[in-house]
């Protein structure tokens, strides 16, 4: 129990660390005056004009998502090959036709009919 909590923790500490990582490389590629507002609203928990605030959010907000996403589908690749390494390749899936899902919800429409006669 206490291993896995020692665990729980470190990778809470990992992810906190890999966020203030992401915020630092996103303030690098600001402007100074911007990245000034952003560590004063964020790092300094100061009180920032919030018209200011969102004007600067508003302003790098296509940088900040791009920089989210690519972050995001790096993530999911490193999932996706650990879970390969672990179950294998995914199970195909069968595609089921409009018609065969009808048939189905009928068919639990009537066992629920059923049940509560």
């Amino acid at each position: 129990m206490i291993i896995a909590e020692k665990e729980n923790r470190k990778r809470q500490i990992d992810r906190l660390e890999n966020a203030y990582e992401r915020f630092r490389s996103i303030l690098d590629s600001l402007p100074p005056q911007d990245v000034e507002v952003l560590q004063q609203y964020f790092k300094e928990r100061k009180k920032v004009d919030y018209e200011l605030l969102r004007g600067v959010v508003k302003k790098h907000l296509k940088f900040i998502e791009a920089y989210y996403d690519t972050d995001t589908e790096a993530a999911e690749q490193r999932s996706k090959v650990i879970s390969a390494a672990i179950e294998g390749p995914a199970p195909k899936v069968k595609s089921i036709t409009v018609q065969q899902l009808e048939k189905n919800m009928n068919r639990a429409v009537k066992q629920l009919n059923k049940l509560f006669k």
